[in-house]
């Protein structure tokens, strides 16, 4: 499975919160890091098993297989939302 936003999603760069957030038609999120890297792989080109690695890589000494099931379940609650597909 290679998740991807929905359409009506998007990214953004807020300077007042600091923070990305995850905007779509009436509601935001507010990204803390972890998140915005996990949601910038959201583009249908990466598993969520190479979006863990990724994370895995940039993160010394974190476990692949905790990071896989947190990668999981953050797709999973956002896919419940309908924003990912």
């Amino acid at each position: 499975m290679k998740p991807k936003l929905a359409a009506k999603c998007c990214l953004r760069w807020d300077a007042t919160l600091g923070a990305t957030m995850l905007l779509a038609p009436e509601r935001g999120l507010v990204l803390d890091a972890c998140a915005s890297q996990i949601v910038a792989l959201l583009d249908g080109t990466h598993t969520l098993d190479e979006i863990a690695a990724h994370l895995a890589t940039t993160h010394d000494g974190a476990d692949h297989a905790t990071i896989a099931r947190d990668v999981e379940r953050f797709v999973g609650e956002l896919a419940a939302r309908g924003l990912v597909r």
